[in-house]
């Protein structure tokens, strides 16, 4: 599943309240994928929302996001940039160990 796909299922996205802080995380998110650091999707949510989600609530909200409930796995990369460790993030849509091994021809 990629991102446009998981953005069409009517399952996960009736399980997201976009109104709440992990709602926005995800939206900005999701809206164009790529690897964000918290900073930059602080930025993201001041530029599109009214509120002000601290970087240590976007992390925490990072952290509760769920393959099952969201149908959205995060992941974490590191950077050295100016001698200085960067952690960007991802979200990417959780595809079951079972589906992949049918897209390959091996059984689960």
């Amino acid at each position: 599943m990629n991102l446009q796909e998981w953005k069409a299922n009517k399952k996960f996205q009736s399980r997201i309240n976009y109104g709440t802080q992990i709602g926005r995380v995800i939206r900005v998110m999701t809206e164009y994928g790529g690897w964000y650091t918290l900073r930059e999707i602080e930025k993201m949510i001041a530029a599109r929302y009214q509120d002000k989600d601290t970087q240590a609530a976007i992390s925490a909200r990072l952290r509760e996001i769920s393959a099952i409930k969201h149908g959205l796995v995060k992941h974490r990369r590191m950077e050295m940039v100016n001698g200085k460790q960067v952690h960007r993030y991802s979200l990417i849509p959780f595809v079951p160990v079972r589906d992949v091994a049918e897209k390959i021809g091996v059984t689960a």
